[in-house]
């Protein structure tokens, strides 16, 4: 029996062979049937000023076949993962690991995170290469409708760079049950914002590295730490769902808070040594 990598191999090279380009405006029934996404739809984005491409309807319909199904948002992907019970199956992008055959990226794109396709694999000169869609052609503000959107395999121009990466689906872990809900935790599940209260509003981000900062702004983007933090510090994941959180000392010592997830890891509970309870919700 074929693993689920090798299923995603052979449903790669029988729809997206090598060399094959699907054009938005040459090959319509086949693009919108492999994006769910019709050249009609883009173009009238396009003459609005949008920058709507289909990489999100292609993840959703190579998701679809592979049977991966409740993902909210591919936009958002470690945050539906989280929601499905499925945050195991989530990879952050913090060089410990390479993405495999069959993994959905969610790529950083200069922070703003618009923009997912799959993995397929590495050459020998370790560039990635990826079944991609929204690999528009025809850029011209003054004619929307020359424009075309295009879907095909891609390589990188460059030696891989974990860094234009947000994270990614696993592909296996996905299918596979969630660890016990006391074991240590082996991924990253908190990182992202939180809103987060003690009767006085915050927003905390927690990163890849380990590093923790606040500000009182809301973020406008999901996907990048504050510009202009007004603190920050360490944190852990402990076993039991736990977050311990050392900010940095100020107004006279270093303020400690203990968080406990609830429920699918969507919300928190918190205490801190210096100030009152906490309460956190993930944006």
């Amino acid at each position: 029996m074929a693993t689920k990598r090798e299923e995603a191999m052979a449903l790669l090279d029988r729809e997206l062979p090598v060399g094959t380009e699907v054009w938005s405006s040459r090959h319509g029934a086949r693009f919108q049937q492999l994006t769910n996404t019709s050249h009609e739809t883009l173009v009238a984005n396009w003459k609005k000023g949008g920058i709507m491409t289909s990489c999100n309807g292609f993840a959703g319909w190579y998701a679809g076949r592979m049977g991966i199904t409740g993902i909210e948002s591919f936009f958002k992907l470690e945050d539906s993962l989280v929601k499905i019970d499925k945050g195991h199956a989530w990879v952050p992008a913090d060089g410990k690991a390479d993405p495999k055959i069959g993994d959905i990226l969610h790529h950083s794109k200069g922070g703003t995170g618009l923009h997912v396709d799959v993995a397929i694999g590495f050459t020998p000169d370790r560039r990635l290469v990826r079944a991609a869609a929204g690999q528009t052609l025809f850029k011209s503000p003054r004619n929307p409708a020359a424009e075309t959107d295009v879907l095909k395999r891609v390589t990188g121009d460059g030696p891989y760079n974990f860094r234009n990466l947000i994270g990614w689906l696993d592909l296996e872990r996905f299918f596979q049950e969630a660890p016990a809900a006391d074991a240590t935790p082996t991924s990253n599940w908190a990182m992202g914002w939180w809103d987060v209260s003690d009767g006085n509003q915050y927003y905390y981000h927690f990163g890849p590295d380990g590093r923790v900062q606040y500000t009182k702004k809301r973020p406008v983007t999901s996907f990048a730490p504050p510009a202009v933090p007004l603190s920050s510090g360490q944190y852990q994941l402990r076993p039991n769902n736990v977050v311990f959180i050392r900010w940095n000392p100020l107004d006279g010592g270093a303020t400690e808070e203990t968080f406990t997830a609830t429920g699918n890891r969507r919300a928190m509970n918190g205490r801190s040594n210096r100030y009152g309870p906490l309460a956190a919700r993930r944006l």
